[in-house]
């Protein structure tokens, strides 16, 4: 069985759990990947940068919040990603309708097109004090640059989803920080999902379901 990065990823995730899903995995050659320093071509593994899920792994990874419904593909990344890491890999994926997955209990956002991972990003979120919402949302509004009137705070490629100011928007993604609210992801992928998106542009907020590990002893 491959090993699941559902599970596994995540700067919160349970690293090195042995899949729990069955997955049919296709080479698909890709001159598409782009991917922050600290994960290399080698760790990527270009050669197959995409698992196809079964229908069994469809249904079992949206019952636990780990995917949106209808899935068929997910982006083959490494064991565990980084503060900072993001991966945009849209080769061989037919244009259609951007979707937005964020994930707080496993740091993750994932960009889907039609039903296909086509990036997917570290994440901060807010606070207990100030704390990122869960629920479905969808774009309000885009900024290439803002500032926060509040927080004097500058929030490049805004994606606006709320209207007390809950955004998407470029953060410098390091492991001490967190915001106010909204969802931070690295720069260059904030460019990336701020091209791709637009005004209307469904995004979705869960705590996925901690997985039962008792089953691996």
């Amino acid at each position: 069985m491959l090993m699941l990065r559902l599970l596994s990823f995540g700067v919160m995730g349970a690293g090195g759990l042995a899949a729990a899903f069955t997955i049919t995995q296709l080479p698909i050659p890709s001159l598409g990947a782009k991917a922050a320093p600290d994960l290399s071509a080698r760790s990527l593994d270009l050669a197959k940068p995409r698992m196809f899920l079964s229908e069994e792994a469809r249904q079992d990874a949206a019952k636990a919040e780990l995917l949106p419904p209808d899935t068929r593909s997910v982006l083959n990344l490494p064991s565990r990603m980084r503060y900072g890491s993001w991966v945009w890999d849209d080769s061989d994926i037919a244009q259609g309708t951007l979707t937005i997955y964020v994930d707080l209990r496993r740091q993750l956002l994932s960009a889907f097109r039609g039903n296909h991972e086509i990036g997917t990003a570290v994440i901060l979120y807010g606070t207990d004090t100030f704390s990122t919402p869960v629920g479905r949302f969808r774009v309000m509004a885009k900024m290439k640059t803002h500032r926060s009137s509040t927080y004097d705070a500058a929030m490049p490629y805004t994606l606006r989803l709320t209207s007390d100011g809950v955004s998407i928007h470029g953060s410098d993604v390091h492991g001490s920080r967190a915001t106010h609210g909204c969802v931070g992801v690295p720069l260059d992928f904030a460019r990336r999902l701020f091209s791709e998106a637009k005004v209307g542009t469904k995004v979705e907020i869960v705590r996925s379901k901690a997985p039962d590990l008792s089953q691996f002893g």
